[in-house]
């Protein structure tokens, strides 16, 4: 399992990388962090299977750095407040640990992740095949209809629907720009909180915009840097 530790006291960092120097079968560490924010940058450009990661920390505590993730890895916290708990499992925290905690009840967490780490490989086994598709189905008026993904040149987020403008028209439908990040390969790009657009019928970027065959899309300032990089730009 590839991991991250995120901690703001370099003695608990220490500690951590010490309990798992003792199991290197099957634990690399690739990065440290003393605050939530780095990480969430790193997160973006690199798959981590495990976070080991505090809670009371400054800036963003580590349960709002877990909310803010749109997919998060495995994470197991490590903490000094034991009022926190409820909370974490509700997240789906792998396990609990209360500092400072013994190596034997460190092993027990890093088992109980190890024993969950096939559901993660399986989401994203099933993301990746998302990219051999060449068509979904979208609900619109109580009809199921087909659209080749080479005919939707972009997604558009309006109020409770979404518009997805094709080759030949638009089709309105109730399913969130989440939904649509779920099922569509990986050349459908989030460029803004509004909007998605196929890669592939891009003419044209300057500035904070896209340029596409049928219309301008503007580009977030939070999306930016994530579209060049999926762009190789």
């Amino acid at each position: 399992m590839d991991c991250i530790i995120i901690d703001d006291e370099p003695a608990a960092i220490r500690i951590v990388e010490k309990y798992i120097s003792e199991i290197p079968t099957y634990l690399e560490i690739k990065s440290t962090f003393y605050n939530a924010a780095q990480a969430i940058s790193y997160l973006k450009e690199n798959t981590i299977d495990l976070i080991f990661l505090d809670i009371n920390m400054p800036g963003l505590s580590g349960l709002e750095f877990i909310k803010s993730l749109a997919k998060p890895p495995l994470f197991i916290f490590t903490t000094a407040y034991c009022e926190y708990a409820i909370d974490a499992f509700a997240l789906d925290a792998v396990d609990y640990l209360h500092k400072p905690f013994s190596f034997d009840r460190f092993f027990r967490a890093v088992q109980k992740a190890e024993n969950r780490l096939p559901e993660i490989h399986k989401y994203r086994t099933a993301n990746s095949t998302n990219d051999s598709i060449n068509a979904v189905f979208i609900k619109s008026d109580k009809k199921q209809i087909r659209v080749s993904l080479d005919d939707i040149q972009y997604i558009e987020s309006i109020g409770d629907y979404c518009k997805v403008v094709t080759n030949k028209d638009s089709i309105i439908t109730y399913l969130t720009l989440k939904n649509f990040d779920d099922m569509l390969p990986s050349y459908f790009i989030r460029t803004h909180k509004s909007f998605i657009i196929n890669s592939k019928k891009i003419k044209s970027l300057y500035g904070n915009t896209v340029e596409l065959i049928t219309r301008d899309i503007p580009i977030g300032q939070s999306f930016r840097k994530k579209v060049y990089t999926l762009l190789n730009l």
